[in-house]
């Protein structure tokens, strides 16, 4: 008999758990489309960030706590809510980068650079569906004449027409 899969809410309470302290865990499941879709809206230094661009250390310092609380709600399943990013400012920073670290463990499971890849070859996919094209051709297909060459090659190599 095949095995069968689990539903949404079999796997509602999936995640991590990370010790914040006095026997206490925080259940971590990682940033959904969602929740990344809305800290890029909200911080677009986030976003330069991901794409490998260099930040000015005072726009880090100033923005940071924010964005930190941000994705510590949006990993523990709360993207966007205030009162989780409240709290999650007011927990010690050590314990934010443990929740930190879990958090983009858990979202980007083979790393951000193998992840980048993937949604770039599914852009790209979706771009040439749309167009009308193969999307695993990279390059339209060389075409073949229907016609013989009216041009001969000679002995010495250069091409002659024919007569």
């Amino acid at each position: 008999m095949a095995e069968q899969g689990l539903g949404l809410y079999d796997i509602s309470g999936f995640g991590e758990d990370v010790d914040v302290g006095d026997g206490v865990k925080l259940r971590v499941k990682g940033i959904s489309a969602k929740g990344i879709l809305m800290l890029l809206l909200r911080y677009p230094d986030l976003q330069k960030w991901l794409a490998g661009q260099t930040l000015a250390v005072a726009d880090i310092m100033v923005q940071s706590p924010d964005v930190i609380a941000a994705v510590i709600a949006a990993g523990t399943g709360m993207p966007g809510d205030p009162e989780a990013e409240e709290i999650a400012s007011g927990i010690p920073i050590e314990v934010q980068m443990d929740v930190v670290e879990v958090i983009y463990r858990r979202t980007f499971r083979s790393g951000f650079g193998p992840f980048a890849k993937r949604v770039l070859a599914l852009y790209e996919h979706a771009v040439a569906a749309r167009a009308g094209k193969d999307p695993v051709t990279k390059s339209p297909p060389v075409s073949q004449p229907s016609l013989e060459p009216d041009t001969t090659t000679s002995e010495s190599g250069t091409t002659l027409p024919v007569k």
